[in-house]
């Protein structure tokens, strides 16, 4: 079938790009683009709106025990808290931050504030679990598209900046992620008599997203046709079958791979058809996509294929190893803090210091990019040493044990660093690998690749950390109880007790102290063996990272002073392309 021709804005863009690769950065005729003030307070406001968006994440990881507790939910509808935020925020993601590239970003962040303030007020004062997921899913597709500002924030900067850009579009994520959790833990350990201390960790989220929409509502004017096409023939030109096509494949899969977390039978009809039915219609979105005579398709391959795909799909491929690297520390680390770390007789405040050293790692990572980055230059380099460094220290946690807290903040610190210096640089090489005017194309797949991948890269780590524990838990626990003096019988008890707490081991009869202790240590020597294999399959994912980075293109050529859009409602206006 014969490809519609690109439209004239795009092969303009195209054009301009490659006559301006062609030049030697410092024969280029300098710019006198400048950021303004007013840049600089909308810079500040869709930082604040990207960031808050995201509390969501942290926290409810840390309380949707409580929650689930409260709200009487079963185990289908407690991984569903988190499971529902990501598949609204990969649809959201795709479907708003291409589309943005039609009708201009400002609605579609503003539209996401609001979905944030909804989603902070339904979280808070829910009565039953599914209020509560509806709450999350309303969330999830605000954060979204809220996080479209990791790509509308840098085109206001010089393209020099664009990885300093990146950065502080996430600036106010990086007090969620070090704040959450301890917020999390201290809302569960003060929840007041009735135990519901959580719900005020939502409220405050939405007066803050209340309060940048608003910002942004009066200030942020960027141009409201990217493309220069008017939006009553975007509207007819839009992609409405490939939007559907995507919504429906990712959400059967997600569902599918949620499943496989709670559902034992692995083969279970409900988790092979959504499974199947969800990677067909995906298979028919590539087709549909590719070959459909579409003006403005959703994913164009155009974009896949620019310089032979070192532009584009290396570092889109960088970004999903990232994405699902992540949470391979993300999941030791919270495991080590509470299984190797801590006891209950430890003062509240040390469990919460633990818990900090992921998030100040990944803050100090974005920092050193931010300021260091511009200096040292050479980035395809800078991206192979970070995620070389990242797989290195994320296989390094297989040496966590007991005792070995010290050497495990380290490496979970470097690991931190080295992430998120590898994660933001990979987003700025995907929004160079497309032309401004596929920008929102572009950080809508950088955006999928981050949710996406974290949601499959939960379910399998999960998934290896539970059944190694459970393997080797039955090898160890058993024997052990009966060296001590136990019956088979009570054995098996003490063994389906020890993850339930105390109490609970307290109410056996015949479980004698000596025989808890031996059968306590040789479950922590369980979980020991269950993190190795995690840490040591999170190299996979790192690999493939590293892999992908040794094909980058070098792109010191475009970083240059130019500033690709400005603000319709400021002095540079006319020095837009399209308005």
């Amino acid at each position: 079938m014969e490809k519609p021709p690109t439209s004239p804005a795009i092969q303009v863009e195209a054009a301009e790009s490659h006559e301006l690769s062609a030049v030697p950065v410092s024969e280029r005729p300098m710019t006198n683009d400048s950021v303004t003030p007013k840049t600089w307070l909308v810079v500040f406001a869709l930082s604040a709106s990207s960031g808050l968006s995201i509390w969501l994440l942290p926290t409810v990881g840390t309380v949707s025990a409580q929650v689930s507790a409260k709200l009487h939910a079963d185990a289908g509808q407690s991984t569903w808290f988190l499971s529902a935020f990501s598949v609204a925020a990969i649809v959201a993601s795709m479907i708003c931050g291409a589309n943005s590239d039609l009708f201009g970003r400002r609605y579609f962040i503003l539209f996401g504030n609001l979905c944030m303030v909804i989603s902070g007020v339904l979280t808070g004062a829910a009565k039953t679990s599914n209020h509560f997921i509806a709450g999350m899913t309303i969330g999830g597709f605000g954060t979204g598209c809220c996080q479209m500002a990791c790509f509308a924030l840098p085109e206001l900067l010089p393209l020099k900046w664009r990885p300093l850009g990146v950065v502080l579009s996430e600036a106010f994520a990086y007090f969620c992620l070090v704040v959450g959790p301890v917020a999390g833990k201290f809302a569960v350990n003060n929840g007041g008599e009735n135990g519901e201390g959580w719900r005020w960790l939502f409220y405050p989220n939405a007066i803050a997203n209340a309060v940048t929409g608003l910002m942004l509502a009066f200030l942020y004017f960027p141009p409201a046709h990217p493309r220069g096409i008017p939006w009553h023939q975007a509207l007819r030109q839009l992609d409405y079958v490939g939007i559907a096509l995507f919504i429906l494949s990712i959400t059967l899969i997600m569902v599918g791979i949620v499943d496989t977390s709670y559902i034992a039978d692995k083969s279970d009809p409900k988790i092979v058809g959504t499974l199947v039915s969800g990677f067909v219609l995906l298979v028919i979105f590539g087709c549909w996509e590719t070959w459909a005579p579409l003006k403005q398709p959703l994913t164009p391959s155009r974009i896949f294929s620019r310089n032979r795909g070192r532009a584009f799909t290396a570092p889109f491929i960088c970004g999903i190893s990232s994405g699902m690297f992540y949470l391979g520390p993300n999941i030791l680390w919270g495991t080590m803090v509470s299984v190797f770390f801590t006891k209950p007789t430890d003062p509240i405040s040390h469990g919460m210091k633990l818990a900090m050293v992921q998030g100040l790692g990944i803050t100090v990572g974005s920092m050193g990019l931010a300021i260091l980055g511009g200096r040292i230059k050479h980035w395809k380099w800078q991206m192979i040493i970070a995620f070389t460094l990242m797989t290195l220290f994320g296989g390094l946690f297989a040496l966590g044990r007991p005792g070995r807290v010290a050497p495990l903040i380290f490496i979970c610190a470097c690991s931190g660093i080295t992430y998120s210096w590898a994660a933001y640089l990979g987003i700025a090489y995907i929004q160079f690998g497309a032309e401004q005017v596929d920008l929102g194309i572009a950080g809508g797949l950088a955006a999928v690749t981050r949710y996406a991948g974290a949601l499959i890269a939960t379910t399998v780590f999960s998934t290896i950390l539970n059944n190694t524990l459970a393997s080797e838990a039955v090898k160890r626990v058993i024997p052990a109880a009966e060296a001590a003096g136990a019956s088979r019988a009570v054995a098996q008890q003490v063994l389906s007790a020890l993850p339930l707490g105390a109490d609970a081991l307290a109410k056996i009869q015949g479980a004698t102290t000596a025989i808890i202790a031996a059968a306590g240590s040789a479950f922590t020597e369980s979980y020991v063996k269950a993190t190795q294999t995690v840490a040591l399959t999170s190299i996979a994912f790192g690999g493939v990272g590293v892999i992908s980075a040794l094909f980058l293109e070098d792109i010191t050529a475009k970083m240059t002073p130019k500033i690709e859009v400005f603000l319709e409602n400021d002095v540079n206006a006319e020095k837009n392309k399209f308005h």
